[in-house]
């Protein structure tokens, strides 16, 4: 039987980020869909189902923590990162206590998104592994 490709989006205001995980979710044979703001995030959240999400904390609109939180509401476990090169810590303790699985800080290496990816995915939460 065919493994389930995992379905990620990510969500960052910075195309250079977008592009980064979209080459490197190609490798991992995932379907990527991409967001600029914390308001799409959220749209893209209630149309479509995702398995993981890759969310920068500081976003146009609303910021990724807020976001998170009104996806949350949808009442799906969907495992999210943060992502972050500017926020506080406390806005990195509210994710953290709101179940966010872990946080990235920019920059970061190849390595370390694998090893977050590799590990999120291993937990079981996501859906599609």
């Amino acid at each position: 039987m065919k493994e389930k490709r995992l379905k990620v989006l990510v969500v960052d205001d910075e195309k250079s980020v977008r592009d980064f995980f979209g080459e490197f979710l190609k490798r991992k044979e995932a379907d990527v869909a991409f967001a600029d703001n914390g308001r799409s995030a959220v749209d893209e959240a209630y149309k479509n189902h995702y398995d993981l999400i890759f969310m920068d904390i500081v976003l146009p609109e609303i910021h990724g923590v807020q976001a998170y939180e009104k996806i949350k509401e949808l009442g799906q476990k969907i495992p999210v990162v943060m992502m972050t090169g500017y926020a506080g810590e406390e806005l990195i303790k509210r994710a953290r206590k709101d179940g966010v699985k872990a946080v990235l800080k920019k920059p970061f290496t190849l390595k370390e998104v694998e090893m977050v990816y590799d590990e999120v995915v291993k937990s079981n939460e996501v859906m599609g592994s």
